[in-house]
């Protein structure tokens, strides 16, 4: 995922020189497509690798299908552009960050980090900086963990009051807990689904 909403493909990958600090690798990349409008921030493919779930900034949980399938025209769907709360109120994502993937339930778990969304600057990319400064400023945890069940295509809310929640990832096999990044605090999380 680039910052232009592009999904590029490595491939061809080989040893570059070696290097006293790193052991570096370089590869061909290549454009498969244009998600469009929007900042990808975080992405995560199913098991079977046709489908990528990615976290957009601006339009909140994307899915791409069918990415193996020469023949079928993949296109970018929304998954979720917003969620209802447990009072019935729905509220827009502002900032999606990150997403991982539960190997037991296929659930979709992702991260939207604040209420303020972020800044287009004058060179027409996206400031993903500005909203995670002023949320820090204001002193209010608005991030929130959230799961998309891809078998009902429900999303519901798990954890609010997150201060800026950042990567998430699902922390082992049997899918019983989740990591969260709580970005402003400089901590992480556990998530207890189990």
């Amino acid at each position: 995922l680039t910052e232009d909403g592009n999904l590029v493909s490595l491939t061809d990958f080989e040893e570059a020189e070696p290097s006293s600090h790193a052991q570096i690798k370089t590869a061909k990349a290549t454009v498969a497509m244009n998600l469009g409008v929007g900042r990808p921030l975080g992405g995560k493919f199913t098991k079977d690798g046709k489908t990528l779930y990615i976290a957009d900034t601006l339009l909140g949980l994307l899915r791409v299908k069918n990415l193996e399938d020469e023949d079928y025209q993949s296109k970018v769907e929304i998954v979720a552009s917003s969620v209802v709360d447990t009072h019935g109120i729905e509220t827009k994502l502002n900032y999606a960050n990150d997403v991982d993937i539960g190997p037991v339930t296929g659930h979709v778990y992702f991260t939207d980090s604040t209420d303020i969304a972020p800044e287009r600057l004058e060179s027409k990319k996206w400031d993903t900086m500005t909203g995670f400064k002023r949320d820090y400023a204001r002193g209010q945890p608005t991030g929130r963990l959230l799961r998309y069940n891809p078998s009902t295509d429900k999303v519901d809310i798990l954890a609010t009051g997150i201060w800026f929640a950042n990567g998430v990832a699902v922390m082992d096999e049997d899918e019983s807990a989740l990591m969260i990044s709580e970005t402003s605090m400089a901590r992480a999380l556990k998530y207890y689904l189990k």
